[in-house]
């Protein structure tokens, strides 16, 4: 069973966003990493029938989770590969692509991903720090993850122990945030990593802990309502949480906001 990515040209049938979702090749069914269903996924997000004739079918198949079992030691020869291909012109594509300097990028050891466009590697880490995936981007934005992955944080290598962390969407966001000087985790879409994060937390017990949401364009549910996922997902964070401040950039989000300027200082300052 083949899954695509959703894109620009063809968004999620469900959410309508062209990121983070997937379709099945023959379009009975969404994988949505936004909007809720009664089928949960265990590496992320919710299965949708979009075809009801052949759709019910498939959903049994993928909810089985048929991916094959990689061990920890086998992910980590993989990121050293990714890693050792990035060439200095690699790096300059990157860093110019994102706005963000390429020593931030190295503190979550990204890496050159061979396909048919430039794409670059993101490694994915449970709460205890073993790596279970790594997810690529391409200079599009597009996201899609090595086969066999599971969903993670997004962690670097450095972390300082000095309060707050933030919690962030994303592991572009997770790196600019390290660049203005934060220690900071990304998760892998707006709705996950719940367990990872508890069990981070408790190995790392931080004074102090913020979430960092998007700033969505609104969203619309099948029945017209409007949502934001992006903000619902961090408000539901922090509920699970126990009442951690919510933040959200002036911008789309963290990236967008510190290629406009923004500094720690601008950060601290919509800290209470």
């Amino acid at each position: 069973m083949s899954w695509i990515r959703v894109s620009r040209k063809k968004p999620c049938p469900v959410c309508q966003a062209y990121d983070w979702c997937s379709v099945s090749e023959d379009g009975a069914v969404a994988i949505c990493m936004r909007e809720p269903s009664d089928r949960e996924c265990k590496s992320g997000g919710w299965v949708h029938t979009i075809n009801e004739s052949i759709g019910r079918k498939i959903c049994k198949v993928f909810t089985k989770s048929s991916e094959p079992k990689i061990k920890p030691e086998e992910w980590h020869k993989k990121m050293i590969t990714y890693c050792a291909s990035m060439s200095l012109m690699d790096w300059t594509m990157l860093s110019q692509n994102l706005g963000l300097p390429a020593i931030s990028l190295q503190r979550y050891f990204v890496g050159k991903y061979t396909c048919d466009r430039p794409a670059f590697t993101f490694p994915m880490w449970t709460g205890l720090g073993k790596l279970c995936g790594i997810r690529i981007r391409d200079l599009t934005g597009a996201k899609w993850s090595v086969k066999g992955s599971k969903n993670g944080l997004f962690i670097p290598t450095v972390l300082t122990g000095q309060s707050p962390l933030i919690i962030v969407e994303g592991g572009t966001d997770a790196a600019t945030l390290t660049t203005i000087g934060f220690d900071t985790i990304g998760r892998f879409n707006c709705s996950g990593g719940l367990e990872d994060i508890k069990i981070f937390l408790k190995k790392y017990p931080y004074k102090r802990v913020v979430i960092m949401s998007d700033n969505d364009v609104p969203h619309y549910r099948k029945n017209g309502d409007i949502y934001f996922p992006g903000q619902e997902g961090a408000a539901k964070l922090s509920e699970q949480l126990g009442g951690l401040q919510v933040i959200k950039p002036p911008f789309k989000d963290m990236r967008v906001w510190y290629n406009k300027g923004a500094t720690r200082q601008d950060v601290l300052e919509l800290i209470k």
